[in-house]
């Protein structure tokens, strides 16, 4: 039997052992990827579901108001007691939104827009929350409705900062936090919300 021969087979005999090791190289080598891959799939589920919750809390918003007739102009939910002030759909959405913090990481921003027989115009709009997300309605361009003369429409905007556990700035250079901004329309079914004195 040759040197090589004899080399071949105490390699085929150690063979397992072999394997076993080279198994967990490869598993230390791959288990780093495969963490960040579930990371990855986790950070795109949440925001998939704030993405929802901020859908659904701004169509809350914007049915509620179209059901009101009358607001008065308290926007303090501690002292909410008739369920007419408009402090009641900012309680609303953070309830709907929940895990979501509208307060801290984002904006609620309620606004009608009437047509009077000049165009249409701004008539109220109210927000919580960040003062510095702008609002993306535009009496130029009112969004999914055409409002008549005479006519008037709700609309109801949820924006709010998604911040990523793994696709961040400090991992990846990407930004810090994602912004979304959910729009829900509703006609008034009372006649048009308005703002009392």
């Amino acid at each position: 039997m040759s040197p090589s021969d004899r080399m071949a087979l105490s390699i085929g005999r150690s063979s397992p052992r072999l394997q076993r090791g080279g198994g967990a190289l490869e598993f230390a080598l791959a288990a780093p990827l495969l963490l960040g891959f579930l990371l990855a799939m986790i950070d795109l589920g949440r925001f998939v579901l704030s993405a929802q919750l901020a859908a659904s809390a701004a169509t809350a918003v914007a049915d509620l108001a179209s059901q009101t007739e009358t607001f008065t102009a308290e926007m303090d939910p501690e002292r909410v007691v008739t369920g007419q002030e408009i402090a009641v759909l900012m309680m609303a959405a953070a309830e709907v939104a929940r895990p979501v913090n509208l307060t801290a990481d984002g904006a609620l921003i309620v606004t009608v827009m009437a047509n009077r027989g000049a165009g249409v115009e701004i008539s109220w709009q109210r927000r919580w929350g960040r003062s510095d997300i702008a609002a993306q309605i535009n009496p130029a361009r009112p969004r999914g409705v055409t409002i008549a003369a005479g006519e008037s429409a709700v609309y109801a905007e949820v924006a709010s900062t998604f911040r990523p556990w793994l696709l961040s700035g400090r991992l990846l250079g990407l930004q810090e936090g994602w912004q979304f901004h959910s729009v829900a329309v509703r006609r008034p079914r009372l006649g048009g919300p308005v703002v009392a004195s």
